[in-house]
């Protein structure tokens, strides 16, 4: 091998990475095309089967024979037709001594162009983990300020009928802080529960037609900096003003 072959040993594999870039733009305009991604093939034949079999109610007896050819074809082009090829070129060249660094021959080429293309596994499965991790975060979040809605919901009913009812049915006798009886409590409303997985906060009554409830979730908030009216710092919390006649106002006061 030359000193010059030694020099520019990067470049055969940085003509090999052009390639398949360039592969990779046209490849974006076929949709159809499975070249380098295996799994693009296996994945649309399970779509197809589940959703054939959902709408017809029984096993989807159909071959896919086009499906399974191309998943076919891809995984021994990708496993072993390009290593072959590279390594065939590899052990050509080395006996060959080549004075030219680009000159490593068609076997060469192709096997490395099969190899670099096949690694887009890698940046693929990464990317496909963080959208999934992401989707399931998001998921958590929206469920967890579902039921902060629900609970505060719950609660804010219970405070409307504790609002209403007359002191001799233990109600509020139209007023939430009055200054002949105590104002209103959490433990005074039926659907409160000092064991839910979340945590409800109410402030101080300083009015007789309205309170507020503060709702606090597990899961962490937009702002993890935020002060949670628990006490804890970072959480989901949602903010519900019950005032009378029957108005419920939510407030998201540290969101997803």
């Amino acid at each position: 091998m030359s000193d010059k072959t030694k020099q520019y040993w990067w470049l055969p594999w940085a003509v090999v990475i052009a390639l398949v870039l360039a592969v990779g733009v046209v490849r974006s305009y076929f949709g159809n095309w499975f070249f380098g991604a295996p799994w693009s093939p296996a994945s649309i034949l399970v779509t197809k089967v589940g959703i054939n079999e959902f709408s017809a109610g029984i096993a989807d007896t159909n071959p896919y024979w086009s499906l399974r050819l191309n998943a076919f074809v891809v995984i021994l082009l990708t496993f072993v037709v390009g290593p072959s090829l590279w390594v065939y070129g590899e052990i050509k060249n080395q006996s060959g001594s080549p004075q030219d660094a680009l000159k490593k021959g068609a076997a060469w080429y192709i096997g490395a162009l099969l190899i670099v293309a096949s690694l887009q596994v890698v940046p693929t499965t990464v990317m496909k983990g963080m959208v999934f991790q992401n989707t399931w975060s998001s998921a958590e979040k929206n469920k967890a300020s579902d039921e902060l809605r629900s609970g505060l919901t719950r609660l804010g009913f219970d405070a409307l009928e504790y609002y209403y009812l007359p002191r001799e049915l233990d109600g509020g006798g139209q007023t939430f802080a009055s200054p002949q009886g105590r104002a209103i409590h959490l433990t005074d409303l039926e659907s409160y529960n000092p064991d839910a997985s979340q945590t409800y906060t109410l402030t101080t009554v300083d009015s007789d037609t309205a309170i507020k409830i503060h709702g606090v979730s597990n899961q962490q908030g937009s702002d993890a900096n935020f002060t949670n009216a628990d006490g804890r710092t970072g959480r989901i919390e949602i903010t519900m003003t019950v005032t009378s006649p029957g108005e419920l106002e939510f407030t998201v006061v540290n969101g997803k």
